[in-house]
């Protein structure tokens, strides 16, 4: 199953339990695939920056979930089973 996460979903998985952080926390596990693209990793390293993140745990977390992720060159609409 795929599993594909709207920006904003993403940044509250990475700092807030949820709806968002149960998908993510499944790719984790291997229950499904998350799937991304390159300008949506930037958004979420932004995004993280302008809330206070330090810049280091931003592009961490960034190449984490590409590491994580199938990147591919563009997405459709979000998908978020709960």
């Amino acid at each position: 199953m795929r599993a594909r996460l709207g920006t904003a979903d993403l940044v509250s998985a990475l700092l807030f339990r949820g709806p968002a952080r149960s998908e993510l926390e499944r790719a984790i596990r291997g229950d499904v695939d998350l799937e991304t693209t390159a300008a949506q990793l930037d958004e979420v390293e932004a995004a993280l920056t302008d809330l206070g993140v330090p810049d280091e745990l931003a592009r961490l977390a960034r190449r984490e979930l590409g590491d994580l992720a199938d990147v591919v060159a563009s997405a459709g609409p979000p998908i978020l089973r709960p």
